[in-house]
């Protein structure tokens, strides 16, 4: 009972335990000195911008903030570095960290990018993820003990303060991204799957529209 009702408020409020959702599209780095501009939306994140700079010729770090459910923020800083250059299937690992208003996240795994054509770019991104969520919760209700809103209510609280905590869970994220202008310009297609672990143990999905563009 428990574990259901704490998927339909990560459903309603996704963000509350998961880490950023934003990641790069490609394994490529950007290259010393060249910078890049990302814009997406959908669900989740519902808008989310980052901004990535290339420290060394396979170096990247980027700050990013995501704009979630509920109004709720989160804000993140990441950084890739390919230790795999290939024009074909380059290969990058990717780490980062970063926080909302009760949580604070970090994330690391391999990204793989397969260039079908010169415009054409089909990458994979498999990460672990740990979430620490924090959040005391109060019951609101001033009505009698017995009466169907305050037990609703009680046991949401109990809920919340039962599961925070430190969460973990696997993402998957499929990207088709088609260049523009030599590669100036990107238009991404993505799709997530997370495997939230034990004691939760559930799946939930995401799929997003991207725009991307090297400064």
């Amino acid at each position: 009972m428990h574990r259901f009702l704490f998927a339909m408020l990560i459903f309603s409020c996704v963000s509350c335990a998961t880490a950023s959702m934003i990641e790069p599209h490609t394994a490529m780095p950007l290259g010393a000195n060249n910078h890049q501009i990302q814009v997406v939306g959908g669900y989740t994140p519902l808008v989310a911008f980052a901004y990535d700079y290339g420290l060394a010729e396979k170096l990247d770090l980027g700050l990013n903030i995501e704009f979630q459910n509920e109004g709720i923020v989160l804000v993140g800083a990441d950084g890739k570095y390919n230790f795999l250059s290939s024009e074909k299937t380059p290969v990058s690992v990717v780490a980062g960290v970063g926080g909302g208003p009760a949580s604070f996240y970090w994330y690391g795994g391999p990204i793989v990018s397969f260039f079908a054509t010169r415009s054409y770019e089909m990458a994979f991104n498999l990460r672990y993820n740990a979430v620490k969520w924090s959040f005391n919760a109060e019951s609101t209700s001033d009505d009698a003990s017995n009466s169907v809103e305050s037990f609703f209510s009680d046991l949401t609280d109990e809920i919340i303060n039962e599961i925070s905590g430190i969460y973990q869970y696997a993402s998957f994220n499929w990207s088709n991204t088609f260049w523009l202008s030599d590669k100036k310009w990107g238009i991404t297609l993505s799709t997530t799957v997370n495997h939230m672990f034990d004691p939760l143990d559930f799946v939930f999905y995401g799929a997003n529209l991207g725009f991307q563009v090297k400064l």
